[in-house]
């Protein structure tokens, strides 16, 4: 990021996180771990806001896990910036602040997937050496299927319809977050972001 960009972006270790319905402090890490078989999605909103006689611009990450049957649970995080006029920063400085929390996400599921295959191959083979263990996880480790599993969806607050000001953007940021190798949702689908992340801003 630019100079710029970093006066508006504080960095994912000193982000705060809350869970979303009590708004009791959850250290991410935590959270992830304790929720490893689901699937997650994260998404950004801001808003500019006068309060108090101060004009700044609100930003909510949320991270949301989720399994079928079992029904999501999520945790936000909040923080204020002086005001940002210019959409496309404001924008941009979403889709990072998602893509942090994408980054962060898939390094937990593959440190605790590369965990799981250790004990896995252990248990089944165990007179093997650590060569010969570390060959093996390797090999288990490039599945497509656990790098997808690894990786969670990111929902943006950018529509697909052209009426909306926001379009212009949405072919320069699903390239970004798409080079990451995740998963994009855009409005009106990007429910994380338009739905949750939007009513703590």
């Amino acid at each position: 990021m630019t100079k710029k960009m970093q006066d508006y972006y504080d960095p994912f270790e000193k982000w705060q996180w809350r869970t979303f319905e009590r708004g009791d402090l959850l250290n991410p890490i935590e959270f992830v771990n304790s929720h490893k078989d689901y699937m997650f999605f994260v998404g950004t909103d801001s808003q500019n806001h006068k309060r108090r006689g101060r004009r700044h611009c609100y930003f909510t990450s949320a991270i949301v896990a989720y399994k079928m049957g079992s029904g999501g649970v999520g945790i936000i995080h909040s923080d204020k910036v002086p005001i940002i006029t210019n959409l496309h920063q404001r924008l941009m400085i979403e889709a990072m602040r998602s893509l942090e929390c994408a980054w962060f996400i898939n390094q937990r599921l593959v440190i605790i997937k590369r965990e799981n295959i250790v004990e896995e191959i252990k248990q089944s083979k165990q007179n093997i050496n650590q060569e010969e263990l570390e060959i093996m996880v390797e090999i288990r480790m490039q599945d497509d299927t656990l790098v997808a599993i690894c990786k969670p969806e990111i929902h943006l607050d950018v529509n697909m319809d052209e009426h909306y000001e926001s379009a212009r953007y949405r072919k320069e940021l699903v390239g970004m977050v798409a080079s990451q190798g995740f998963q994009v949702v855009c409005k009106p689908n990007a429910w994380v972001a338009s739905k949750l992340a939007d009513r703590r801003c």
